[in-house]
C-alpha cells in the first residue's frame, strides 16, 4: 500500500470518528438541566445542576444532604459514606461546599417519592463561585 492511500483511510477514518463523536456528544456525556425541569422521567439518569449550596445536613458518617437551589428550584444532593470516607482520604469535607455556587453531576434516584440526586464521584461536584 503506499503512503498516498494510507493517508487517505487514515484522513477519512478520522473525519468519520469526529461526525460520530459530534453526533453522540450529547447521549454520552450527562446534559445540564434546570433543578424544577428534574422529573420522575430522569429517574436512573446522570444529569448536571449548577446552584448555590444553602445547607449542608450530616447524618453522622454515613450521609451528608446538600441543599442545592437554583433560579428554578430546591434539591437535595446525596453523599454517601462511601463517598464521604474518599473525600477523607482527599483531606476534604463536603462542607466546604456550604455558601458556594456549585456544578454537580449526578444520577437522578427517587427516594421516598422524592426526586434527589446522588453524587456517584467525588469529582463530580466542583465550585465555580
Amino acid at each position: 500500500m503506499e503512503d498516498n492511500q494510507i493517508f487517505r483511510i487514515a484522513l477519512i477514518t478520522a473525519i468519520i470518528g469526529l461526525a460520530g463523536m459530534t453526533l453522540l456528544s450529547d447521549k454520552v456525556m450527562p446534559h445540564k438541566i434546570n433543578i424544577n425541569e428534574i422529573s420522575k422521567s430522569n429517574i436512573g439518569e446522570t444529569v448536571v445542576i449548577e446552584g448555590h449550596v444553602r445547607t449542608i445536613e450530616s447524618h453522622g458518617n454515613k450521609l451528608y444532604i446538600l441543599s442545592v437551589i437554583d433560579n428554578n428550584g430546591v434539591m437535595n444532593v446525596i453523599i454517601k459514606d462511601n463517598l464521604i470516607n474518599e473525600f477523607k482520604r482527599n483531606g476534604q469535607s463536603p462542607q466546604i461546599y456550604v455558601n458556594r455556587y456549585v456544578r454537580i453531576s449526578g444520577k437522578v434516584i427517587d427516594y421516598k417519592g422524592s426526586i434527589e440526586l446522588e453524587l456517584t464521584d467525588v469529582k463530580s461536584i466542583n465550585i465555580l463561585i
